[in-house]
Formats: structure tokens, C-alpha cells, sequence
């Protein structure tokens, strides 16, 4: 049971530690690191949907069912392109490699 849940519950808990460099809350208060951990919680859950369906498949149905959360995501996802040039160009001396 114990390797059972070893592969269910913490690989989240290890992704968010390692990858997203996650090692301790940001604020103070019982509530606002509830907010926090809810935040990426989020983040966390979006990525596996996207790394499941896929960009395609997801905007599919969000054209599909809810078609002004698409547009909104295009148009956000849009705007994230066009400034990645100029956030990739700032960053990449920094790094040492090209990314």
C-alpha cells in the first residue's frame, strides 16, 4: 500500500519541489498559503492537461464549450509570443547556453 501510494500522491509534491524550484511558501498566514498552494496546485494540474491532451486538443474544447475562455487564452498565448523574443534576449547571457 505504501509504494501504492508512493505513485499516486507524491509525485506531484516532487515535481513542484525539483522543477518548479517550490521549497517553501512565500507568504505568512494560514489563508494566504492556502491561496498560494491552491495557485500552484493549479499550475500543476494545467500542465498535466496540456501534457495529456494536448495545446490542440484542449483548445478544441475550450472553442467547443466555452468559447470566450478560448479566445481569451489565444489572445493571451498571442501576446506571450510576441514578448518571448525580447524576455529570451534579456535572459540569455544570463544562462551561459542558447535556449
Amino acid at each position: 500500500q505504501m509504494r501504492r501510494r508512493a505513485e499516486l500522491a507524491e509525485h506531484p509534491f516532487g515535481t513542484l519541489k525539483c522543477r518548479a524550484g517550490y521549497r517553501h511558501f512565500l507568504v505568512r498566514g494560514f489563508d494566504k498559503v492556502r491561496g498560494e498552494w491552491s495557485l500552484m496546485a493549479l499550475c500543476y494540474n494545467f500542465s498535466r492537461v496540456l501534457s495529456i491532451l494536448g495545446i490542440d486538443s484542449f483548445m478544441a474544447y475550450l472553442a467547443n464549450c466555452h468559447p470566450h475562455w478560448a479566445f481569451w487564452l489565444l489572445n493571451a498565448v498571442t501576446r506571450l509570443q510576441a514578448t518571448a523574443p525580447r524576455f529570451q534576449a534579456k535572459i540569455r547571457p544570463t544562462l551561459g547556453y542558447a535556449i
